[in-house]
């Protein structure tokens, strides 16, 4: 998820997180595992208070208003199961 934060960031979009309940995210677990080969992106993500708050007040994803979001990203991957994720996801987004 820190990549594509920072990516979208540092291009000049802001940058909403949401989970299915809403509060603490869950952070990938492959960033946790190995503490000293973290990537940049996921050192930088750590070291910033503005990241950790979003991530940590993640908002509840059925409540967002979809017509305000330019664009949705989802770090699902790329299962079918991710594809069913992605799905109901962007239901939610428009409705």
């Amino acid at each position: 998820m820190a990549t594509p934060y920072w990516r979208l960031i540092d291009a000049g979009f802001d940058v909403d997180i949401a989970s299915e309940k809403g509060g603490v995210a869950t952070p990938d677990p492959k960033t946790l595992v190995e503490p000293n080969d973290l990537p940049r992106m996921v050192i930088r993500f750590m070291d910033n208070d503005k990241a950790i708050s979003k991530l940590n007040n993640s908002y509840i994803l059925k409540e967002l208003n979809g017509g305000a979001y330019e664009r949705t990203y989802s770090r699902t991957g790329n299962s079918k199961k991710a594809m069913h994720e992605l799905t109901r996801i962007q239901n939610h987004l428009v409705s």
